[in-house]
């Protein structure tokens, strides 16, 4: 048996046999070789053949690859910590190019080939059939709550397609498992009467927002204080000692701690959604800033105000995005 390597190191052509004991990280590795043939050979999910045995280990693997994409895009992007295998994994990739990659992988993998041997082989021979001469395989009698999963996620798939590139990780979506397993309460009601809603917010408006959000951001970005690291300190310096500041102990601090964490927000490449402002500049809110500081004294700077900007662009985002997918799931 061959010695054990890095999964960043083993070949990518050819056969490889991965032997281990259960719970040895077979799962593992066989993610990071997915990520890899993202990275290195530039293919989408749907071009890659996953195969395992059972509903519920593809179920796992696949849920463990979606997983493993997601940690790398958020380790370039800077809003998960770092991961000593996948940095070693990263290292050598520009981070511009793997982002996009990963980022359609991303977008691409509800139609990941990720299947069952019974499952891939149903498939092919549907593809096929006509070519084959032979009828469509007929469904193994999928339950009701199974279809509907499968029926919401083709519709999700295409009404994602003409969507902002930003906007998929801003809609609370789930998966189409997911989503349909909340609706499969209700559905099975005998009794249920539905209330459509408004119709759905149109999409064009929804990618308006979307490009609006990323203009936000660019002008946050393309602030000194953000872009020159000289800048950025004599910023920080200029927030520390300014006067205004109410000046109690626990604040001064904690302001070194939340100015670190505002750092790693302003390095963020991608528009951060609500989430990652609430983790990394959450003392720099308008609200949290009128708190903390001497109202008739304090006068906010182009960066502070850019900032409010796109905060207040991302709640608007935010609210149109909800109403979007309540109207989806509903119609």
């Amino acid at each position: 048996m061959s010695a054990p390597r890095p999964a960043h190191l083993l070949p990518l052509d050819g056969t490889l046999m991965i032997e281990a004991s259960a719970g040895t990280g077979k799962t593992w590795t066989l993610a990071m070789l997915y990520l890899r043939l993202v990275l290195e050979h530039e293919l989408l999910p749907r071009q890659i053949l996953v195969v395992t045995f059972t509903e519920a280990a593809t179920a796992e693997l696949r849920s463990r690859l979606r997983q493993r994409l997601s940690q790398a895009l958020g380790m370039l992007d800077g809003s998960v910590p770092a991961d000593p295998d996948l940095a070693s994994l990263l290292d050598g990739h520009d981070a511009d190019r793997a982002r996009q990659r990963l980022a359609a992988a991303l977008e691409d993998f509800d139609g990941a080939a990720v299947y069952t041997i019974h499952g891939f082989c149903g498939r092919v021979l549907n593809d096929w059939a006509f070519r084959l001469g032979q009828p469509p395989v007929r469904d193994r009698g999928e339950d009701p709550p199974a279809l509907r999963a499968q029926l919401f996620g083709d519709v999700l798939r295409r009404t994602l397609e003409s969507l902002h590139p930003l906007l998929p990780t801003r809609l609370d979506l789930g998966t189409p498992t997911t989503v349909s397993s909340r609706l499969n309460k209700w559905l099975e009601q005998p009794d249920l009467l539905l209330d459509l809603p408004d119709p759905l917010p149109v999409t064009a408006e929804l990618n308006r927002q979307a490009e609006s959000l990323e203009a936000a951001w660019r002008l946050v970005r393309e602030r000194p204080e953000v872009c020159d690291p000289t800048a950025r300190k004599a910023w920080h310096a200029w927030l520390a000692e300014h006067p205004a500041r109410i000046p109690a102990k626990a604040n001064a601090r904690n302001l070194p701690i939340w100015q670190a964490k505002l750092d790693r927000l302003l390095d963020m490449s991608v528009p951060p959604d609500s989430v990652a402002i609430q983790k990394w500049a959450q003392y720099f809110t308008r609200p949290e800033v009128c708190t903390r500081w001497s109202k008739s004294d304090f006068q906010p700077d182009t960066l502070l105000l850019a900032l409010w900007d796109y905060m207040e662009h991302q709640e608007a985002l935010d609210s149109i995005c909800q109403q979007w997918m309540a109207g989806l799931v509903a119609h």
